[in-house]
């Protein structure tokens, strides 16, 4: 499965507070914009999962990667097979665009789709 993630601006922003994992709640309106991730991936036969990058370089451990961190979410409310997971970064960190949470929300949502877990919208947006 080959997913694009875009990339998108905060039209206003307002932290309401930082949660306990790190993370803020917040207000906002988000806009779309063109630039785009890829992130594919594939039944690797196992029960874990492998991640790959290319693109602009991820300088994080693989555990803390976002996408990794949905799929193990995830994975604590339902089974999920082994994926290879390859992540083609094509949205700059740290500029404000939201490249990791699109990565990890429409990645989430397919997981879902894709597997037919049947998890609610709610319970998924709650999960993100």
């Amino acid at each position: 499965m080959v997913l694009f993630p875009n990339a998108k601006i905060n039209i206003g922003l307002n932290i309401l507070r930082k949660r306990d994992d790190g993370y803020h709640d917040i207000e906002t309106l988000f806009y779309p914009i063109g630039l785009k991730d890829a992130l594919e991936y594939v039944e690797n036969g196992g029960n874990g999962i492998n991640i790959f990058g290319s693109g602009l370089e991820l300088n994080v451990d693989p555990d803390k990667n976002i996408v990794v961190k949905a799929y193990r979410l995830l994975q604590e409310v339902c089974t999920l097979p082994g994926l290879d997971i390859h992540l083609h970064k094509v949205i700059p960190f740290g500029a404000g665009l939201g490249g990791g949470s699109a990565d990890a929300a429409f990645f989430l949502r397919s997981l879902n789709d894709h597997f037919e877990l049947n998890i609610p919208a709610e319970k998924i947006k709650s999960l993100a």
